[in-house]
């Protein structure tokens, strides 16, 4: 009898590790793809630029919709997936198929909540509905990604608004050697030390030069800029674009540009 209770608790233990394996590997899986969109709703969505990209341990994702970039926050265990705070760029594509799947896209993850792997295929689902699937290609390796050092950063957007042509004026700097960043405001000149562990940024003791800009927007970026890069806690390079967060919040994004 002890030995029939013995064969029985070893076997349910085998099926709930045999799951937890299965689960744990899912979400491994999710995180270590390049994710491009194929269908949305059971239709084709032919040669969209559309993607998604998951960062588990930060818990956020990343991407294109088809014509803007796109990020926000995701939850996933096991099969289960949420998510949260999707936000996009605000450009308009003259293509309007990619607007509609942008559309479409942002609306199927929304009420997405569940995820299926096979192989190199995900299925974004709801209830019994596949909302969305992609193709995997893995990601490109970490060793060949550019490094906060490597570039000139130049203002793309604060926020989810883009910061137009006199923002992009605002620059990123960085010297490792020194420990210090710097480079200008878009109305004044700065500098300041930083720290870099893992995703992980502070920036600190920031100076700027006084000159008051009064002929345009100037000063409403240059606060939003130096509020940004000082609020800054993680950061996060992709392509050729660097993302800085509070915690999950957006504040900034940079373009790379080559040092001079």
């Amino acid at each position: 009898m002890e030995q029939k209770f013995l064969k029985f608790t070893l076997g349910i233990f085998g099926i709930l590790s045999t799951f937890a394996f299965d689960a744990s590997a899912q979400s491994s899986s999710l995180g270590s793809k390049h994710w491009t969109l194929i269908s949305l709703n059971g239709r084709p969505v032919g040669n969209s630029k559309a993607y998604v990209e998951f960062d588990t341990v930060s818990s956020r994702f990343s991407g294109n919709a088809g014509c803007n970039r796109m990020f926000g926050s995701v939850r996933a265990s096991a099969r289960q997936i949420a998510f949260s705070g999707v936000a996009t760029t605000k450009i308009m594509c003259a293509n309007d198929g990619a607007m509609n799947i942008e559309s479409l896209f942002v609306s199927a993850l929304s009420k997405t909540n569940r995820y299926k792997i096979n192989k190199n295929l995900l299925s974004l689902v709801s209830g019994n509905r596949t909302l969305a699937r992609f193709a995997a290609a893995p990601k490109e390796p970490t060793g060949t990604a550019v490094k906060l050092e490597d570039r000139k950063w130049t203002l793309e957007s604060v926020g989810d608004r883009p910061a137009g042509s006199v923002g992009s004026l605002a620059t990123l700097i960085f010297s490792p050697d020194r420990g210090s960043v710097g480079g200008d405001t878009s109305c004044n000149s700065y500098g300041g030390n930083y720290t870099v562990k893992g995703n992980t940024i502070r920036i600190v003791h920031t100076v700027s030069t006084m000159r008051a800009c009064i002929e345009d927007e100037r000063m409403q970026i240059e606060r939003s800029f130096l509020n940004g890069i000082q609020d800054a806690d993680t950061y996060k390079i992709e392509g050729n674009k660097l993302f800085v967060y509070k915690g999950r919040s957006l504040l900034l994004t940079f373009l790379e540009a080559t040092k001079e």
